[in-house]
């Protein structure tokens, strides 16, 4: 049977989330006319939809937010972009994930042989209060330097002879010498940093207020992308966990919850892993996974 790609629902929910995304950047005047109550409640929904959004990225970095190839390169790079990042970067990043699921730089909340505790509770509280959004946002900086500051970067980010990380670096290599795929980052990353400015700007004396609302979004990214694989053991698609969850709630982190089924059928659409596959076994609560991860580092 072949795959049907739920652009429509993708098309609803992503017009949702940019209306939303409109309506919080140009929220000051809310505070200006003293509305409050109704500014929160729009920043409250703005940090809420985040994982929603980065789900609708996710699917066009799968080809599956919309059926023709172009149009969902097109909205994924804009999505990606309000989002605070570039679209190449993540896509790179994730389809790593995919081909070396579990690898030595995969797994922020594992502890390193001989690492002390200290260093161990500092990388994983770093990524988990906003780390890992900051660095996703500003790896696309490094494309404005010229490549041996590129290819000198990816060899000690990806340092170390294991086979799956020198297949990574080789891969990397290429990505950052690509002329079109480094001007497309530029772009994306110009205009995420301008968004963010002129909003800033915008909000004048009441920037704090936006600024809380970015940190919200940065945290809760953080805290929710290595949620799946937080405290699992080996490689592969067993590394990650299925966690149960309301439908309602599902369809805004777009099935994020089923990431073991996501990992073994990464072909299927977000919906389809709901409806197209028999009921799967879950490892648990998906918020109690999440409020689980702040117990520490762990050794597996």
């Amino acid at each position: 049977m072949p795959v049907q790609i739920p652009w429509r629902l993708n098309l609803a929910l992503a017009l949702a989330v940019v209306s939303l995304y409109a309506a919080c950047y140009s929220g000051v005047s809310l505070l200006a006319a003293h509305q409050v109550g109704l500014f929160v409640c729009a920043l409250t929904a703005f940090v809420i939809l985040t994982p929603t959004l980065w789900g609708l990225v996710h699917e066009g970095i799968h080809g599956r937010l919309l059926p023709h190839p172009g149009a969902n390169r097109v909205a994924a790079r804009v999505l990606c972009v309000l989002l605070g990042f570039s679209f190449d970067t993540v896509q790179f990043g994730h389809l790593m994930h995919h081909r070396y699921n579990g690898h030595e730089h995969d797994r922020p909340n594992r502890i390193k042989p001989g690492e002390p505790a200290w260093a161990s509770w500092s990388r994983h509280c770093v990524h988990l209060f906003g780390g890992h959004y900051l660095f996703t946002a500003l790896v696309g900086a490094i494309t404005f330097a010229p490549l041996r500051v590129r290819e000198w970067a990816v060899r000690r980010a990806l340092g170390g002879e294991q086979a799956d990380i020198a297949a990574m670096r080789r891969a990397a290599l290429k990505w950052c010498a690509d002329p079109e795929r480094i001007l497309r980052i530029r772009i994306d990353f110009t205009a995420a940093t301008l968004l963010c400015w002129i909003t800033l700007v915008h909000y004048a004396a009441f920037w704090p207020a936006l600024l809380a609302g970015l940190y919200g979004r940065a945290f809760l990214y953080s805290t929710l992308d290595n949620l799946p694989h937080y405290g699992m053991g080996g490689r592969g698609n067993q590394s990650a966990m299925n966690l149960s969850l309301h439908p309602w709630v599902s369809v805004l982190v777009l099935n994020h919850n089923l990431h073991r089924l996501h990992h073994e059928r990464p072909n299927l659409p977000w919906r389809s892993l709901s409806t197209r596959v028999a009921q799967p076994s879950t490892d648990g609560n998906y918020f109690l996974a999440a409020i689980r991860q702040f117990s520490g580092p762990t050794r597996t």
